[in-house]
C-alpha cells in the first residue's frame, strides 16, 4: 500500500523513511492486524501492536498518540 501511495502522492519519501498523513487520509487510528515491511512515519493515533511494528521496521510515529 505505501508504494501505491507514494505513486499517488499521499505519502513522501523522505530519506530512506516514508511520511504518511493518515489523518489527512481520512483514518482515525492505526490498528496493528496488517504486517510493516518499510520504515514509515506516520501521523495518527495507533494501538500499541501497530506501534511496535512500525519501530521494529524502523519507523516511527510523528504525532499522535499510543493506545491500548
Amino acid at each position: 500500500m505505501v508504494d501505491r501511495l507514494i505513486a499517488e502522492k499521499k505519502a513522501q519519501l523522505t530519506g530512506e523513511k516514508v511520511l504518511v498523513d493518515l489523518k489527512q487520509l481520512g483514518y482515525e487510528k492505526l490498528l496493528g492486524a496488517g504486517s510493516v515491511s518499510k520504515a514509515i512515519q506516520v501521523n495518527i493515533k495507533c494501538s500499541e501492536t501497530a506501534a511496535k511494528k512500525l519501530k521494529d521496521a524502523g519507523g516511527e510515529i510523528v504525532t499522535g498518540n499510543v493506545t491500548k
